[in-house]
């Protein structure tokens, strides 16, 4: 059987801080907690990419340690870019943050097995570029999406780079009731 090297849309995404986590849990029984329960939600989305009849039945989901990575075939940028922004933002409800790349190439992703270049650029872009707290989204994913979707599920920052709007799926940080009342504007 030949192995499939398919144009992929992968995301990679990282859990900022992982490391000053690890070693504060030991004195931290809550941080441990959350930790361990982030982790959960992590493998929950690896076990529903494994499940007939979900939303990432078609995805595939590599996790280790405190990165990510979700591809699909081109057609389904969707699916990634919808599952980015979910886990972006039910970590940060946990007080955790997260950079990471969204990119298209030939990849292969199957079973665990992760190469190519989608994962690649994707990597690059978490690593070199994102610098903030932010999914970016690489020009070859942007020429996929039309003005309309791009407007709503991305923006751009003051740098020029495109970023997923975690702010899109209508969450909105504790406390920031206030903040709108005040002016602020999450967009």
């Amino acid at each position: 059987m030949k192995t499939a090297f398919d144009p992929r849309i992968v995301a990679f995404v990282d859990i900022l801080g992982f490391e000053s986590l690890v070693q504060k849990l030991e004195n931290d029984p809550a941080l441990h907690e959350k930790l361990n329960y982030a982790l959960r939600r992590i493998k929950h989305l690896k076990v529903s990419s494994l499940e007939g009849n979900t939303a990432q039945s078609d995805l595939e989901i590599s996790v280790f340690s405190d990165s990510i990575a979700i591809s699909a075939p081109k057609s389904n940028y969707h699916g990634v870019i919808w599952t980015a922004i979910h886990l972006q933002s039910d970590l940060l409800t946990l007080g955790l943050l997260t950079r990471g790349g969204i990119s298209c190439g030939k990849t292969v992703h199957k079973d665990d097995i992760l190469y190519g270049e989608g994962i690649i650029n994707a990597y690059k872009l978490e690593s070199r570029a994102a610098i903030y707290p932010r999914i970016l989204v690489d020009c070859s994913v942007l020429k996929l999406l039309n003005d309309g979707y791009r407007s709503i599920f991305l923006r751009k920052d003051t740098d020029g780079l495109w970023h997923l709007d975690l702010f899109s799926i209508g969450f909105l940080p504790s406390g920031s009731d206030a903040l709108v009342e005040d002016g602020w504007d999450p967009h």
